[in-house]
């Protein structure tokens, strides 16, 4: 069953049809997240309003602690 799961950036979720997304950045307003950045596997973002979230029914596919997410960055080789 799928429940709802904040957002966290850096962190890939699913959908009930399989479909990878990944967060990439939170939009405030004030102290609390007015927006979320989604990018697909194919690279399309989206701007999804918080009011919106829990209808993607996602469920969290992935999860890299941010420590590890600068080593990641790190290694990666420039374009």
């Amino acid at each position: 069953m799928f429940g709802v799961h904040p957002p966290v950036v850096g962190t890939w979720y699913v959908n009930r049809s399989g479909k990878l997304v990944l967060v990439k950045m939170l939009s405030y307003s004030g102290k609390r997240p007015h927006q979320v950045m989604i990018e697909s596997q194919e690279g399309a973002t989206h701007m999804v309003p918080m009011s919106d979230w829990g209808k993607l029914n996602l469920q969290i596919h992935a999860w890299v602690p941010a420590q590890q997410r600068s080593v990641f960055r790190s290694n990666q080789q420039p374009n």
